[in-house]
């Protein structure tokens, strides 16, 4: 067994992906303008990375001991990260994800009524929870959480008459009432707020997202979205953290993406893929909300970017000529480079060279791997697996 696997990693081409970031970050040219929305690293089924034209999963499953460590082979357990760079142009859907329990009885229940894994209706792709989050490269535009409900009504009042149904929360009645107009009242509503929108001279942050928006998806419910959850701006080099059952969109922006192996998503608006407001309703966490900031912390050499999971850790190194160790049999890890030109060197002599946009998995039962270069490059650990 070898201490480093470089990768070749999957492309995802949305059409909300941005069609410069993920192709200069990579190196290439030509491609005529199509959106590059995700680069996948890590051994989801649906995508995993390559080595050497073996995917990542199939050499995990070969020896899972060597690859994610004893205690990960005892239960047949997954690499339990997936790592993406994601890059939006426009808006991504109104959506949210699973725990762990509604995760497994949903692949069932979806397994029992017969839709294929890959099929357009499919929600639950696997049975694992989603929690993530992002790291921003660029400004990062998103939202997330509820905003208090005395803010919801002062923005909704002027426009549509809102009621408490009973046994519910304000905010689950708000959404259900929302979402479940019909197309005339829609159009109408849509209609008035826009166009008084568009005769406003000076606009809050939330009133152009909603003409933006506009413009991207014209007639979607989804456009009002910035007046019921957070609008929230990351600066380039900060993260957040998002729970599973917890409403999000994101708007705009580059950045590193980290969740649970997961791609189990549940939409209700912004989307031209699948929309399941129903069982999206019966999952999401309705209570006012807001994620903070991620308070990083040096830890020797790297920075690390806490997360009350124990699925994926994110550290960030800079190097300037300087020579890193990281000692085995500790986690299996995926290194990326965002700009640096690292050496991975080995005791017994292996060597590999990983340069901007390129990355490498590290098992668990890997010999010490040496990295020498200069630049900023990340680390992901899974902690889950750590010993």
């Amino acid at each position: 067994m070898v201490s480093f696997y470089k990768l070749k990693n999957s492309i995802k081409n949305y059409p909300w992906g941005d069609p410069c970031f993920i192709p200069d970050l990579l190196g290439l040219t030509d491609e005529g303008g199509k959106p590059f929305a995700e680069l996948w690293m890590g051994a989801h089924s649906e995508s995993p990375s390559l080595s050497g034209g073996v995917s990542l999963d199939q050499l995990i499953a070969g020896d899972r001991s060597f690859f994610l460590g004893p205690a990960a082979a005892k239960k047949d357990k997954e690499l339990p990260f997936l790592f993406k760079v994601l890059s939006a142009a426009e808006a991504l859907s109104v959506q949210v994800h699973p725990d762990i329990k509604l995760a497994e009885e949903g692949y069932a229940r979806e397994n029992r009524l017969g839709i294929p894994l890959n099929d357009f209706r499919r929600n639950y792709k696997d049975r694992n929870h989603k929690p993530e989050m992002l790291y921003a490269l660029t400004p990062f535009v998103l939202l997330s959480g509820f905003r208090p409900e005395e803010k919801i009504e002062i923005f909704f009042f002027p426009w549509i008459t809102l009621r408490r149904e009973e046994g519910r929360s304000f905010t689950e009645s708000f959404l259900r009432q929302l979402l479940s107009l019909d197309n005339e009242m829609k159009e109408v509503l849509l209609r008035r707020i826009t166009e008084h929108l568009e005769l406003k001279e000076n606009r809050t942050e939330e009133e152009a997202w909603i003409l933006k928006l506009n413009s991207q998806f014209p007639g979607d419910i989804g456009i009002l979205a910035p007046w019921f959850l957070n609008l929230i701006t990351l600066n380039e080099g900060e993260a957040i953290f998002l729970p599973a059952l917890e409403l999000h969109a994101y708007l705009k922006g580059s950045g590193l993406e980290l969740m649970a192996c997961s791609d189990n998503v549940l939409r209700c608006a912004l989307t031209k893929k699948h929309i399941d407001k129903e069982d999206l309703l019966k999952i999401v966490r309705f209570h006012s909300w807001k994620p903070d900031i991620i308070n990083p912390v040096q830890e020797g050499p790297g920075i690390v970017y806490p997360v009350p999971v124990k699925d994926f850790l994110l550290r960030r190194y800079t190097l300037k000529n300087e020579r890193l160790r990281f000692p085995g049999k500790i986690s299996p890890r995926i290194l990326f480079s965002l700009d640096a030109c690292l050496s991975l060197t080995t005791e017994k002599g292996e060597s590999e060279e990983l340069k901007r946009g390129e990355s490498c998995f590290i098992p668990f039962g890997a010999d010490c791997v040496s990295a020498e270069g200069e630049g900023t490059f990340f680390e992901v650990s899974a902690p889950e697996f750590s010993q």
